[in-house]
């Protein structure tokens, strides 16, 4: 069974945000050790109960204290920033730690509108209806690949990188799920936010679309082969029970049978 982690950095009850943090980097340290496969960063502002703001930040410093657990956002809010920002950040991150860098992405705010607004002065947050084409610049900047004609395609991610971060697209609803099926890109779902209607939501996003719906469901089934759609939560108590996501999905369940618990 391979097993992942998602940190939202939660500040328990006495503790402060710098605790959070370190304790974090501990909870990364003890998974790297026991043989998880990932450890992801969630990205929140201006909450009083979580204290992870800059995932590349804290991506860089559990990369260097472990030795082989991937690492990663879970995820950057993309619609706050420019897509060659977010680029070359994990372009200096992949270049550091090869070969062991996620970059998932979002297109929820993160926090409150009004917290959202600060993010982005010039009239607040990005158009979130702009998503699937900030990913698909993200990814020409990191593959250097923007077209001829592109207002932009003379600029170029610094550093270049030789293979790009693990790109997955984050959500709860159906939404980002058919942006990655018609992107041809991995999709994790948000169970532990939206876990009652994740079976709709699968159901709606393969039958959104005909070319998205075979993509997805050869995805989902690599996944599930892989065992990769399951990324756990470090803030979530609740057990999640593979074999009634696998059937949620519609796909049979491989030999990974069992329960995998989200840790405190």
């Amino acid at each position: 069974m391979i097993l992942s982690v998602l940190d939202q950095s939660p500040i328990a009850s006495g503790r402060s945000h710098a605790d959070a943090l370190n304790e974090s980097i501990e909870l990364a340290k003890l998974a790297d050790r026991l043989g998880y496969h990932r450890y992801w960063f969630a990205e929140h502002h201006n909450s009083q109960g979580l204290a992870c703001s800059a995932p590349e930040i804290m991506i860089a410093r559990v990369a260097n204290e472990t030795s082989r657990i991937r690492v990663g956002s879970g995820g950057v809010m993309l619609p706050h920033y420019s897509p060659y920002k977010v680029a070359e950040q994990f372009a200096v991150l992949e270049t550091l730690y090869p070969g062991r860098i996620d970059l998932g992405l979002g297109r929820a705010p993160g926090s409150d509108q009004l917290t959202a607004a600060a993010l982005a002065p010039e009239g607040g947050m990005r158009n979130v209806d702009n998503f699937p084409r900030q990913v698909q610049e993200l990814e020409a900047y990191l593959r250097d690949s923007l077209p001829e004609g592109h207002p932009f395609a003379r600029v170029h991610a610094v550093p270049k990188v030789e293979a790009i971060p693990e790109l997955w697209l984050l959500g709860s609803s159906d939404y980002s799920a058919t942006v990655a099926a018609v992107l041809g890109m991995p999709f994790c779902f948000a169970h532990f936010i939206a876990g009652p209607i994740g079976a709709k939501v699968m159901e709606a996003s393969l039958g959104a679309d005909h070319r998205a719906s075979k993509l997805m469901r050869a995805e989902l089934e690599r996944m599930l082969a892989d065992g990769q759609v399951l990324v756990m939560g470090r803030a979530c108590d609740r057990a999640v029970d593979v074999g009634e996501l696998a059937a949620a999905f519609g796909f049979p369940l491989p030999d990974f049978r069992g329960r995998v618990f989200g840790h405190h």
